[in-house]
């Protein structure tokens, strides 16, 4: 087992330099050489989904992002990746999907964001609209849940509750100066 790992740890680190270099044909042979010591590995498969998304290979991601979550269904990264991959297609497999990157990685708010997002594209609105006021309790300066938020409340709940986000986001001061003016322009 040793051997095996001494074996298979380089091609997952050649593969990882090789896409560093901009040369994925020889970032995906490392991998491919890694799946054939060990094909129920997450880190070469979660590679290779991710190298081939990269390359344009959807369906090949999808089916290497899948076999990671086989592997271990608390993988966020594989998870996150797979709701976007899927959702033209596939709107609720993506909502599935980013849900589950977002509980397997609650602190990650991108997760959380893209979970709302797949969710408000779908018209989930309240169900939306929770899950932004979480991800804006854990950061305030959140620019693109503010701005999701207040297009929600805008468009379809009450104009005042947009007015009161904007004017409570104006006051971070960690907001760039770019965002507080798009927020007083609204």
């Amino acid at each position: 087992s040793k051997l095996y790992d001494e074996a298979l740890e380089p091609l997952i680190n050649s593969s990882l330099v090789y896409s560093q270099l901009n040369d994925p044909a020889n970032a995906e042979r490392s991998l491919q050489q890694a799946l054939e010591i060990d094909p129920e590995n997450e880190a070469a498969n979660l590679n290779m989904g991710l190298l081939s998304a990269e390359t344009g290979k959807t369906d090949m991601a999808i089916e290497y992002l899948k076999k990671v979550l086989e592997i271990n269904p608390e993988s966020a990264v594989s998870a996150y990746n797979l709701s976007i991959l899927v959702s033209k297609e596939n709107p609720d497999k993506a909502i599935e999907y980013s849900r589950q990157a977002y509980k397997s990685y609650p602190d990650n708010l991108k997760y959380g964001y893209t979970y709302a997002f797949f969710l408000n594209q779908n018209e989930q609105t309240k169900q939306v609209i929770g899950e932004l006021k979480i991800i804006l309790k854990n950061d305030p300066g959140y620019v693109d849940a503010i701005f999701l938020l207040g297009n929600i409340y805008e468009v379809s709940v009450d104009k005042q509750k947009a007015v009161s986000l904007y004017k409570e986001s104006f006051k971070l001061r960690s907001l760039p100066e770019q965002v507080k003016i798009q927020l007083n322009n609204k």
